[in-house]
């Protein structure tokens, strides 16, 4: 495995139990076609608090 691959794992590694509750929490919004406000708002608030710039 290259250098940058291994890095990734290592770090999807790390963040494995946090990776699993994000999907778990998202999974149960419900999000049907032209519904999917909810769901987009939870990932807009979860990538402002790990710091990222979004446009919602």
């Amino acid at each position: 495995m290259e250098n940058v691959e291994k890095k990734i794992c290592n770090l999807i590694d790390l963040k494995r139990d946090g990776i699993i509750e994000f999907l778990r929490k998202l999974g149960k919004i419900s999000s049907v076609v032209c519904r999917e406000f909810e769901a987009k708002k939870f990932i807009f608030n979860t990538f402002l608090e790990m710091g990222l710039k979004t446009d919602f």
